[in-house]
């Protein structure tokens, strides 16, 4: 049976980055309670005020969309110019990554998933999309409404759906957009 659980972004933990630069606010982790050490995969919000490295995780990779604003990224050495319209990036945790919002704060969305036990797939959905993992979440990006499962689901800004046990369910997004994040183990 298919389980759907509303994670409201009313209310999330704050938490600092590894590196001390900046806060993030947690949306899902596995298994639940999991620390930045032994997390099988991690799914949260983060704003990026000024320029500066991002912390490095070993062992992890990482899924970044930018959910409002604009950010130069450079991974390795190499820059890109991610918006709140473009694709995902992904990249290893572990590679030096320095990102620059300009003047005007970005926040962005982070997917962690530990090398070799769990990996991700995310893209933005507008109309309609099969959920492809037994563990999927929808970040809505907007104030969103979703069928799901024969159920109505009215969601705010930045308030995210964990789906558990929902291979092959269709996601019909009546107004408003979202992310979606499949998450498959390895």
């Amino acid at each position: 049976m298919t389980t759907i659980t509303l994670l409201p972004a009313a209310g999330r933990g704050t938490a600092r980055w590894l590196n001390g630069g900046g806060v993030t606010h947690e949306i899902a982790v596995s298994p639940a309670g999991a620390t930045t050490a032994d997390f099988l995969w991690r799914v949260s919000i983060a704003t990026v005020d000024r320029a500066g490295d991002f912390s490095r995780f070993a062992g992890i990779d990482r899924t970044l969309l930018v959910l409002d604003g604009s950010l130069r990224l450079t991974i390795a050495g190499k820059t890109r110019t991610l918006n709140d319209h473009g694709d995902p990036i992904r990249f290893p945790g572990d590679a030096p990554a320095h990102g620059d919002p300009g003047i005007t704060p970005v926040t962005d969305l982070n997917i962690m998933t530990r090398r070799g036990k769990v990996h991700a797939t995310a893209h933005r959905i507008a109309e309609a999309a099969i959920l492809a993992s037994d563990t999927a979440l929808i970040v809505a990006t907007k104030p969103t409404e979703l069928h799901i499962a024969s159920q109505r689901l009215s969601l705010d800004r930045h308030d995210a759906l964990r789906i558990e046990n929902a291979r092959s369910a269709t996601v019909l997004v009546a107004g408003g957009n979202g992310i979606l994040i499949a998450l498959f183990p390895n």
